[in-house]
């Protein structure tokens, strides 16, 4: 081979191995974006999923938190009514016990007073 020609041969070649890096950079790139886009795509539905876990829970939460309150009234308004109806039994009793445990309050706070 002369000189003209292995300079034409090699560069040649190097217009081949060029190519061929080219085509492998851009194989490996695209492979690279798709798995990239089935992440992204992964991370999308993790997180619209975790939204929905969030939303349920903070429903049930509510819906808890209602019924409690609900049977906390009910509760309340019972020994209301309980408290009423003894108080109407015995009166001078309940007059009586409102009175000792004023007394007793009265007593703890006196006592506790350091300034006395």
């Amino acid at each position: 081979m002369s000189s003209p020609n292995l300079s034409s041969a090699a560069a040649n070649a190097g217009r081949k191995v060029d190519q061929v890096a080219r085509d492998s950079f851009e194989e490996v790139k695209g492979a690279v974006q798709a798995k990239a886009g089935e992440a992204l795509n992964t991370i999308q539905q993790a997180g619209a999923q975790a939204g929905r876990v969030v939303k349920q829970t903070y429903e049930d939460l509510r819906d808890t938190a209602g019924q409690q309150l609900g049977q906390g009234r009910a509760m309340a308004e019972e020994w209301e009514q309980t408290l009423e109806d003894r108080i109407r039994e015995r009166p001078l009793s309940a007059i009586l016990l409102a009175a000792g445990v004023g007394l007793a309050i009265g007593y703890l706070m006196y006592a506790s007073n350091p300034r006395r």
